[in-house]
């Protein structure tokens, strides 16, 4: 019989086999293997000087099943330093979640050697108490210095960029370096995304320069939709290094009026095809200060709760958390640390709802924001697509989550399939708000940043807070104190009143709209919309618009801005040549008007959509419980009996505002 002493000793088999073949194969296989096992070395007793900057870089081929990244205790390169006597000073360890690529991807770990570091040994090991259906191919090991190299190749020079804010302070930002031919280029330690051409971010600024033909290159510097753009033409001569800096200015403070940026919906290893195999969380967070934001909760575990972890600046919050992935009901985010109630059980995907989840959350104090809500459905077809299983992600929940009295953040701008439908997913939200819901809009990029594609913070929402803290800014997300933009900055005013809040009065009366809207690219115009339709198209003036325009509201609704502009090679309206939007583009949330005695109208063909929206729903339900005990499962009465109740509830809700 296999027991576990025979699977250790195969495992210091496989071990002693891999050892004596190293230094002969082109290629290294590093499989699991069992705590106790040392790591496998592929580079031994390099000298290093201490303090210096290094970079181990090699070669990197992983394969395997999605799950196997988050069953290991360990899976990544172990660095191990000796002194000048070979005794042991210290050890790094980089971890990865990478679970496949497609094939060889470069891969690095800058580190700075340690005090008394004479040598540093590389190895690589993926420990765990279980077989797993995963491993590594190493090729190409090295540790290099990471100062500029000596200069071997012809008509070659150094080019080495600093980014500094208006106080001197280097800061992390997004960069483009193009030649004369408008070819662009990427340094060797950097991570590189397309938008607007190949940008990168220096992963540590201290290793900030790149070896380029002789020549001469245009960098173009920028920082999220607050900092100004810097452009710069620079001449790189051969065996030189040329040095230059560029300063970025805050030309927008809304931080300092409480507005604060964030991407509520990032990615690390969720699929395969990784180009960077080795990056981390800490690497996200540098790329999302680089775009300028203030907040990010990163959605790069798949299990709630099982490494939350909080980052925090002066300027600038981060966490672990995890996206919820209800296929039937739709994928939500968390804003805030959230943990997943024990007491509530799985079945499929039917339940729990997110019902459950939200409603715990704002217990909590937690935020959600329904992800990518309309991927990918169509107008003409939306109850025959609601009703399918195969639509997948959407956000069928939604409108009944609202009907049973939740409110969550809905992603008007987001990364969607190519045949979503933008111009639908508009107007159904505002279906709602005219149906006397509230909910805020919110935007997201659903990126993975170990991927090929743009980089996260394109779309973002702005969220209003006393101040820069988890707890402001779930609750900015609850009460729909928000905007969402791929650019234009636009603040609404409605009496003094922001997005989220509500202007009451006894009566009818003239209301003073305050607009302020501006972008790095210009505005063209803001309209102003009431109950679904535009009452006011403003026309910027040089790009930017600051009104104030008195409006006669007749009976009680909402009033929301949005703001438009032409479209850039750096603004993100499409992803993956999927159009969002047809240019720049800023949507607020509403500000809610009351009025005595002047309600607002009913909207009964808007009710009578979601009631037809809930049967679809009802239908796609029964297929999925239909798919469950298929599968051999069951779901208990009483949670079958819940779900059917608030199908019905909410049912009940539309077919009464259809009266």
């Amino acid at each position: 019989m296999f027991n576990k002493k025979m699977f250790y000793f195969l495992q210091l088999l496989q071990f002693i086999v891999i050892a004596l073949t190293t230094a002969a194969s082109e290629t290294v296989i590093i499989k699991p293997a069992v705590p106790g096992i040392p790591p496998t070395i592929l580079q031994s007793d390099i000298p290093i000087v201490p303090g210096e900057m290094y970079a181990a870089t090699w070669s990197m081929r992983v394969q395997g099943e999605k799950i196997w990244r988050f069953r290991a205790e360990f899976a990544g390169v172990v660095l191990s330093f000796t002194d000048s006597a070979g005794h042991h000073v210290s050890t790094l360890k980089r971890h990865t979640h990478c679970y496949r690529t497609e094939g060889m991807e470069r891969a690095w770990y800058l580190f700075k050697a340690p005090r008394n570091a004479a040598h540093v040994s590389v190895a690589f090991s993926i420990v765990s108490e279980e077989a797993l259906p995963g491993e590594f191919h190493i090729e190409n090991v090295k540790v290099v210095s990471t100062k500029p190299p000596q200069l071997t190749k012809k008509d070659a020079g150094i080019l080495s960029i600093d980014v500094r804010d208006d106080n001197k302070k280097r800061i992390p930002a997004r960069i483009y370096v193009r030649d004369t031919q408008g070819k662009f280029h990427v340094p060797l330690y950097a991570f590189s995304y397309t938008l607007g051409g190949k940008c990168f971010y220096f992963q540590n600024p201290l290793v900030n320069w790149m070896e380029l033909p002789a020549g001469e290159y245009d960098i173009m510097v920028m920082k999220g939709f607050e900092y100004t753009i810097v452009r710069k033409r620079v001449r790189v001569e051969s065996g030189k290094t040329c040095s230059t800096t560029l300063t970025l200015e805050r030309s927008k403070t809304l931080s300092k009026k409480g507005w604060f940026s964030g991407d509520h919906h990032t990615h690390l290893f969720r699929h395969a095809g990784s180009i960077y195999p080795m990056i981390n969380v800490d690497d996200v967070y540098t790329v999302a200060k680089a775009e300028g934001m203030s907040y990010l909760p990163f959605m790069g575990e798949d299990k709630v709760g099982s490494r939350d972890r909080y980052h925090n600046e002066p300027n600038f919050i981060a966490l672990m958390t995890g996206e919820l992935t209800r296929d039937l009901w739709g994928h939500i985010c968390p804003i805030g640390v959230f943990q997943w109630p024990k007491e509530i059980p799985e079945y499929g995907n039917a339940w729990p709802m997110n019902y459950d989840l939200i409603k715990e959350a704002a217990r909590t104090g937690i935020a959600f924001a329904y992800a990518h809500p309309y991927c990918p459905i169509q107008k003409g077809t939306e109850f025959r697509a609601v009703s399918s299983l195969k639509l997948g992600l959407s956000s069928r929940e939604f409108p009944i989550d609202l009907a049973l009295g939740l409110s969550c953040s809905f992603d008007i701008l987001t990364q969607e399939y190519p045949t979503s439908d933008f111009q639908l997913k508009l107007r159904d939200y505002m279906r709602l708000l005219n149906l006397g819901f509230r909910a805020g809009v919110s935007g997201s990029t659903d990126f993975h940043l170990d991927q090929k594609g743009e980089p996260v913070g394109g779309l973002r929402t702005y969220v209003y807070g006393d101040n820069l803290s988890w707890s402001e800014i779930a609750k900015g997300y609850r009460e729909g104190r928000t905007f969402a933009t791929n650019g234009p900055l636009v603040q609404l005013k409605v009496n003094g009143k922001i997005p989220g809040e509500t202007v009451k009065l006894s009566r009818p009366a003239n209301m003073i709209c305050s607009v302020d809207a501006s972008s790095l690219w210009g505005v063209n115009n803001v309209d102003i919309w009431f109950n679904g339709a535009v009452i006011k198209s403003l026309k910027a003036n040089k790009g930017a618009l600051r009104k104030e325009e008195s409006i006669i509201i007749p009976h009680s609704g909402w009033i929301l801005a949005i703001a438009t502009g032409d479209n850039q090679p750096e603004v993100m309206n499409t992803i993956a040549g999927n159009t969002i939007v047809a240019g720049q583009y800023a949507i607020t949330s509403p500000v809610y008007v009351e009025i005595d005695d002047h309600p607002q109208p009913p909207a009964r063909k808007y009710a009578h959509y979601y009631v037809q929206w809930i049967n679809a729903v009802e239908k796609a339900f029964e297929l999925e419980q239909h798919r469950i005990q298929k599968n051999g499962g069951s779901i208990p009465p009483e949670v079958l009996s819940t779900i059917i109740k608030r199908l019905n509830d909410a049912r009940a809700v539309f077919e009464a505002k259809m009266r």
